[in-house]
């Protein structure tokens, strides 16, 4: 089927005063970019979409983005295939291999989900420290919201039996004692994400595989919804 857009703005994105008048779309592919009467004249049984006033952009606009954190995530190890907590220790090994972590560093993954691993629970540290005893490792939900470390994590982060629970989140605590599992959920998660600056990351690197992802999914404008300093000093790199 095809459509005609008109009645508004049109933002081609190829050069500044560019001001056509309407957008034809045939099967979900643009066809031509002209006056409201030619493409009116191509496609004489299009469906007409009036605007009405608004504005017409060639890309996505993504409202809620955590730019610089999607940007660090690229470079950890991915864990959305994980299926078991061997699953989970096997790759973050794989990772640490390939990318030559060291003890002075922080061994990342993302995308886990416990809702999909056998176990159906949070991997602990005594799951993680089968990955490392000496170099820090942190894995994250795939909600951004949890996360789990192992000992030497624990350790950087100074969580130990005496870390009380912050003010709207928890630290996992083994069974009948105050000392932590290595599960950090919500406003926890603030020590995990200090930790993070530790991490090995090729700027440069995750930069342009930051925007390559977005724009390969027509994502032409997005946002920083939890901006500070260092992200903003980032993002203007970009």
């Amino acid at each position: 089927m095809a459509e005609i857009f008109y009645g508004g703005s049109v933002v081609t994105m190829e050069n500044e005063y560019d001001a056509p008048e309407a957008v034809l779309v045939e099967k979900g592919v643009i066809r031509k970019v002209g006056s409201l009467q030619e493409l009116s004249a191509l496609a004489p049984r299009a469906k007409m979409r009036d605007l009405q006033g608004g504005c017409l952009m060639p890309g996505f606009i993504d409202p809620h983005s955590h730019t610089a954190l999607n940007g660090q995530m690229a470079m950890f190890a991915a864990l959305s295939e994980c299926r078991c907590f061997d699953d989970i220790v096997e790759a973050m090994r794989r990772y640490i291999a390939e990318n030559k972590i060291t003890p002075k560093n922080v061994a990342m993954g993302f995308g886990y989900d416990h809702n999909f691993l056998e176990e159906q629970s949070h991997p602990t540290k005594e799951v993680l420290d089968r990955v490392s005893k000496t170099l820090p490792v942190a894995i994250m939900h795939v909600s951004g919201h949890l996360g789990c470390g192992n000992s030497a994590l624990l350790a950087m982060a100074g969580v130990d039996q005496n870390t009380p629970d912050p003010q709207g989140g928890r630290f996992g605590r083994v069974a009948g004692s105050s000392e932590p599992n290595g599960y950090f959920e919500e406003a926890a998660m603030m020590g995990l994400q200090d930790c993070m600056k530790k991490i090995k990351v090729n700027i440069g690197k995750m930069l342009n595989g930051l925007q390559k992802a977005y724009i390969e999914n027509g994502v032409t404008t997005l946002q920083e919804g939890a901006a500070n300093k260092g992200n903003l000093s980032l993002l203007k790199l970009a």
